[in-house]
């Protein structure tokens, strides 16, 4: 099976902007849909912790999409209708071939 054909999901992907200001004069994060993404997204069953460069990442779903893909670590994915944090954006082995993202679901 080719690559592309296990790419079967469309997610959207969300970007924060500090645009706007509250009554007090500080900064209010806007989130805003970007874009829509062909990718698939894996459950990892459960919630799977690991430590990558000193920082703790837990993380409940796997994300793999097309290189040059518009996403960025601290973006947001929806998918299923749930809101999921962009905790890495990985080129996966460094072979310039697709992505890998670790998802945080929000609760």
């Amino acid at each position: 099976m080719a690559y592309l054909d296990q790419l079967k999901h469309t997610v959207e992907v969300w970007r924060r902007s500090a645009g706007a200001q509250n009554d007090y004069g500080e900064a209010i994060d806007t989130w805003a849909k970007i874009t829509d993404i062909t990718c698939l997204v894996q459950p990892k069953g459960g919630n799977v912790a690991r430590e990558e460069s000193g920082i703790l990442i837990t993380s409940t779903h796997k994300l793999f999409c097309l290189i040059g893909t518009n996403i960025r670590v601290g973006d947001k994915i929806k998918y299923s209708s749930k809101f999921f944090d962009v905790l890495n954006v990985k080129d996966a082995a460094g072979q310039n071939h697709h992505l890998e993202s670790d998802l945080s679901e929000n609760q």
